[in-house]
């Protein structure tokens, strides 16, 4: 069943009142691609010039190994250009593995968003980075 208007801005408010750091309810992704099963994340968006910004993105997945599934919240860093009415992006940007959970509450991603602040997101990648070039 799909939320009402109603909830969705009452689930918006709550949300981003709770989250700290910046971090606030994706509320394009959750309309555009995910109303009907539920899918919640929250982003911060970090400015670099007039045009372009970091976007970073808080949310459940899954990952498959030998044929079994393990809960886990991952962030992801892109880099994005402001269009005028729309935004872009090219590639995946990086990801990292926070951690495993049991499962997917909405109030586990609000309380990592109190240590996620962008001194932290920074070091986070800046790691995933010098991993990569080893």
């Amino acid at each position: 069943m799909a939320m009402t208007k109603e909830k969705l801005i009452k689930l918006i408010k709550d949300t981003n009142s709770k989250s700290m750091n910046g971090w606030e309810f994706d509320v394009n992704h959750f309309i555009m691609r995910s109303c009907n099963s539920q899918e919640k994340q929250l982003i911060l968006k970090q400015p670099i010039d007039e045009t372009h910004f970091i976007k970073y993105t808080l949310w459940f997945s899954e990952r498959y190994r030998n044929y079994e599934s393990t809960k886990v919240i991952q962030v992801n860093r892109s880099t994005w250009t402001q269009c005028e009415d729309y935004s872009t992006s090219s590639g995946l940007g990086k990801t990292v593995t926070l951690e495993s959970v049991e499962k997917f509450q909405l109030k586990r991603l609000i309380e990592l968003t109190q240590s996620l602040n962008l001194e932290k997101l920074e070091t986070l990648f800046s790691e995933v980075q010098e991993r990569a070039t080893l």
